[in-house]
Parts: structure tokens; C-alpha cells; sequence
């Protein structure tokens, strides 16, 4: 199961509302509570819960980046790219941000539509500690349903895949080995069972800390 952020848009009851529609897509629309933290301009998170780092801080995370209830956040396998202090402002109509920040607490209405980073494919983070023995990858750039519900990656000259375990956010691991790259990776989305399959993504010189970029992404309808 998984970590790719779902993204949820807000229609604030006193300020502006924006929708798009999908396959994976919820028409329907949810109340909810909506709140923000750290700084009026801020990202509102160091680093987020869906392992993302620094990326929070730049496009296309930038100002989109919030917390959820348990019930979003799906035990760490998906999060929602909300609300933090700038993005909360942008819900209100043209210069009433900081009015809107004020009130501090507000109803909300929500509903869930598909990820889209254009002009970005999948990547895949190989994390700090990775060894032939312990591979972690960190996923990015999910397009669609943004949340992954199965990896899986096979070795060179093998026909095998091997199944990757969740850790936490949009981290998954295996122990094995020795494991022989180049690494072919394959996503299966947690929400309606698509599968996406990156040959040969990971080369045979992999670095940990290193991202390589697939040539593919899941295609929001």
C-alpha cells in the first residue's frame, strides 16, 4: 500500500471553489473542517508525512501541502495536497487571504479529483542507506489516482518480480539480495488496480540519494 498525495480540492463556504473531474474522481462533495499552521506564507510542513522532504518546498508541492484526518491520510498511504498557510489563503476571493487566515478555523467542503503534474514523469528516489541488500525507493510525480496499493521491481536478466514492502508515506523497501540492477520497477494504484511497469528505471550503477526518472506516468482522465 502507499504514499502518493491524493489531491482534494476545497471549496471554502465564504470564499472561492474550484472542481475537476476524473474516473477516480468522488462527484460528490464532503463537509469538513479546514484549519492552517506555521507561517502565513509558509509551506505549513517540514517535510510532510508522505516522505517527501525538501520537495515541499518548491513546485509543483510548493503552498499545496497540508495535513489530514486518519481517515484521508488512509494509515500513511495516501495524504492530501490541501491547505497550508499560503494555500489557505488562496481559497478566499482576490486579496482577502490574510482575512480568511484570521478566522483561523473554518467549514469547508471537499471532494477528491485526479493528480496532475504536467510535463513530469514517475521517479523514483533511491534513499539514503540503500544497499545490494536493502533497496528503498521513495515514489514521485504520480499522475491519476496518486496513491500506489502494490511495487514491485525485478533484477536484471530476471523474469521474477519481486514484491517491495511499504514503510511509510511514499516509501517502500526490499530485503534481499545481493540485488543486481538495472532495477525494472512496476506500480499497481491502490484505487482502481492500474499497473505501470518503468524497464530498466534503476541503472546498474544506482547511487543512493540518487532520482531516476521514468519515461512514463499514469494518464489522469
Amino acid at each position: 500500500m502507499e504514499g502518493l498525495c491524493y489531491t482534494l480540492v476545497f471549496c471554502v463556504l465564504v470564499g472561492s471553489a474550484a472542481a475537476a473531474a476524473a474516473a477516480v474522481a468522488d462527484p460528490h462533495w464532503y463537509p469538513a473542517t479546514a484549519t492552517w499552521y506555521g507561517s502565513p506564507e509558509g509551506d505549513g510542513s517540514d517535510g510532510g508525512a508522505c516522505g517527501y522532504g525538501s520537495l515541499v518546498d518548491v513546485k509543483p508541492f510548493r503552498a499545496r501541502v497540508g495535513a489530514v484526518s486518519p481517515v484521508l491520510f488512509k494509515g500513511e498511504r495516501a495524504a492530501a495536497r490541501a491547505t497550508n498557510g499560503a494555500a489557505f489563503g488562496r481559497m478566499a476571493v482576490a486579496g482577502g487571504g490574510g482575512q480568511l487566515r484570521n478566522r483561523g478555523e473554518l467549514p469547508v467542503i471537499y471532494r477528491r479529483t485526479p493528480c496532475k503534474y504536467p510535463g513530469k514523469n514517475i521517479a523514483f528516489h533511491v534513499n539514503e542507506g540503500s544497499t545490494d541488500y536493502w533497496l528503498s525507493l521513495l515514489v514521485e510525480f504520480e499522475d491519476g489516482d496518486g496513491d500506489v496499493g502494490s511495487m514491485h521491481i525485478r533484477e536484471a536478466n530476471s523474469n521474477e518480480w519481486l514484491e517491495m514492502t511499504h514503510i511509510w508515506g511514499a516509501n517502500w523497501c526490499i530485503i534481499a539480495g545481493p540485488l543486481q540492477g538495472p532495477f525494472s520497477v512496476k506500480l499497481t494504484t491502490l484505487s482502481t488496480g492500474k499497473t505501470l511497469s518503468a524497464r530498466d528505471v534503476i541503472p546498474r550503477n544506482w547511487t543512493p540519494k540518487a532520482t531516476y526518472t521514468s519515461r512514463l506516468n499514469f494518464r489522469p482522465t
